[in-house]
């Protein structure tokens, strides 16, 4: 029932946000011998 939905925006991230976040786990991946 999305008119009913609970929402925490104040916890969401933009989508450039989570761009940059998803390159730096990558790159601590890579470090740690991992792959995404």
């Amino acid at each position: 029932d999305p008119d009913r939905a609970i929402s925490d925006a104040d916890q969401t991230i933009s989508l450039s946000s989570f761009s940059k976040l998803m390159e730096d786990v990558r790159q601590i991946a890579k470090v740690v011998g991992r792959e995404l």
